[in-house]
């Protein structure tokens, strides 16, 4: 139906929004925390921020539809 598409497409939009900007974060602090720590950053980055991203996305799409289906 026109009303379960239109609530797919906000599901899925705020929800990329939200993952990049998360992404954006832990991409620019992870690796100055890396350096401050004494860890070669480009060692530690890519690996975690990826892993990082990769399980809270799935974590911001989850809540961002269970919050949806309440309303």
């Amino acid at each position: 139906s026109a009303a379960s598409d239109v609530y797919k497409r906000q599901v899925v939009s705020l929800s990329i929004v939200l993952i990049v900007m998360f992404a954006k974060v832990v991409g620019s602090v992870l690796p100055i925390a890396a350096e401050k720590l004494g860890v070669d950053p480009a060692v530690m980055a890519n690996p975690l921020i990826s892993t990082i991203t990769d399980a809270v996305s799935l974590l911001i799409y989850f809540e961002i539809a269970k919050l949806m289906i309440s309303f």
